[in-house]
């Protein structure tokens, strides 16, 4: 019996992460929602808010909005909707 062995194309450019990390937009959206994270907690503990917890669930909501309008949308019913709470 005697096995085949067929030449497999090498890949002309290859992509490696670390060379170009920024260059994925994976990468870059992770870096905006985990600077956008920090700095609602930072602001929630130089505000003393009672519940910080929710600055962090509310850059979550924000950022995963597709267009810059229903970012607003979104940030208006969220202020309604604390207020209604409180």
């Amino acid at each position: 019996m005697v096995a085949r062995t067929e030449a497999v194309p090498v890949v002309t450019k290859w992509h490696w992460m670390p060379q170009d990390p920024f260059g994925d937009l994976r990468v870059r959206y992770g870096i905006k929602m985990g600077l956008a994270g920090l700095l609602a907690l930072f602001c929630t503990q130089v505000l003393r808010l009672p519940h910080d917890n929710w600055a962090i669930l509310t850059v979550l909501v924000l950022m995963s909005a597709q267009f810059v309008g229903s970012i607003t949308v979104k940030a208006i019913m969220w202020w309604v909707m604390l207020e209604t709470i409180s």
